[in-house]
C-alpha cells in the first residue's frame, strides 16, 4: 500500500471514528461493525486493546459476530481477542456465533477455546440453547458433536430441549431427543 493510500485512508477512518466517538463506538469496534477489514488490521497494527468494550458493554467481536462480518471476525480471532464475555449479557464468542448460525466461526472458537462449549451469559442460556431457539440443523448438529450438554438448565428452568418446544423449532426437538 503507498504512502498517499494509507494516509487517505487513515484518514477517511479517523473522521468516521469521530462520528463513531458520538455514538460512544470506539474506532476498532466500528471498523469491526461495518466489516471494515483494513482498517482492523491497521487498528491491530497500532496494538490497539482487541478486547476494549464500548458504551453498551459489547467489544468490537462481538459486533463483527452479530453484523455476520465473517472475515473481520476471524482477524480478530487470530489476533487474540477474548472469547469470553464479549458482550453486555456475559456473551461469548461461541454464543453469539451459534445466535448468528455462523458454522465457521463455531468451528473456529471451538478449534481454539473448546471450554465455551456450555459456556451460559448472564441468564443462564448456553450456546446449545440459543440454539435451539434461532438456530439451524447443522447449528445444533456443531454444538452437539462437540459434546454440548443437553440437560442443563438457565434462570427459567429450561434445558435446550424446553426452548426448541417454546419455539417450536421441529429439527431442535429431533436433534435434541435422539439418544
Amino acid at each position: 500500500m503507498t504512502k498517499l493510500l494509507r494516509t487517505l485512508l487513515m484518514t477517511t477512518f479517523f473522521i468516521g471514528s469521530v462520528q463513531g466517538f458520538a455514538q460512544g463506538l470506539t474506532p476498532l469496534i466500528k471498523a469491526a461493525s461495518e466489516g471494515d477489514k483494513a482498517a482492523v488490521q491497521a487498528l491491530i497494527k497500532q496494538k490497539t486493546n482487541l478486547n476494549e468494550k464500548g458504551h453498551d458493554n459489547n467489544t468490537a467481536l462481538y459486533f463483527a459476530i452479530s453484523n455476520e462480518k465473517t472475515e473481520v471476525a476471524k482477524l480478530l480471532i487470530n489476533s487474540g481477542a477474548a472469547l469470553e464475555n464479549i458482550g453486555e449479557d456475559q456473551e461469548s464468542a461461541l454464543f453469539m456465533a451459534a445466535t448468528t448460525n455462523n458454522h465457521e466461526l463455531m468451528k473456529l472458537v471451538l478449534k481454539k477455546k473448546k471450554s465455551l462449549l456450555d459456556v451460559p451469559d448472564n441468564e443462564g442460556t448456553t450456546p446449545l440453547m440459543e440454539a435451539a431457539k434461532y438456530g439451524s440443523k447443522p447449528t445444533i448438529e456443531i454444538l452437539l458433536k462437540a459434546g454440548a450438554k443437553k440437560d442443563l438448565k438457565n434462570k427459567q428452568g429450561q434445558t435446550a430441549l424446553d426452548i426448541a418446544k417454546e419455539n417450536k423449532n421441529e429439527e431442535a426437538i429431533q436433534l435434541l431427543t435422539k439418544k
